[in-house]
């Protein structure tokens, strides 16, 4: 009895805007969570072409090695041999990193 008595539009209009505030509430968090994934692809998408940049310098790098141990004579076989099978795992990586960024984009063009 103490608690002020409304009329019956007095309580909608309050119903209304708390259902209002509450779905605004939802549709800012919602909005939110979209930006925090989209983020979260961005930086996954920058990773992978940091890493592919990274293995394809190896790999420069490493042909240029070859280059000049193939030209030197005096080399051994064995270390050329050695410095073949890292050039090997070295392309194996820049492979996947190129399969990692090519599933990024499928995923990405299949959410947008």
């Amino acid at each position: 009895r103490d608690a002020p008595t409304r009329c019956p539009a007095q309580q909608t209009a309050a119903a209304t805007a708390a259902a209002t505030t509450s779905c605004q509430h939802q549709q800012q968090h919602h909005h939110q969570q979209e930006q925090l994934t989209a983020h979260t692809w961005q930086n996954k998408q920058q990773r992978a072409r940091q890493q592919q940049q990274r293995a394809q310098q190896q790999q420069q790098q490493q042909q240029k090695q070859q280059l000049l141990v193939s030209s030197s004579s005096s080399s051994s076989s064995s270390s050329s041999s050695s410095s073949r099978r890292s050039s090997s795992s070295r392309c194996r990586r820049t492979a996947a990193a190129t399969r990692l960024l090519g599933a990024w984009h499928a995923d990405g063009h299949a959410a947008g």
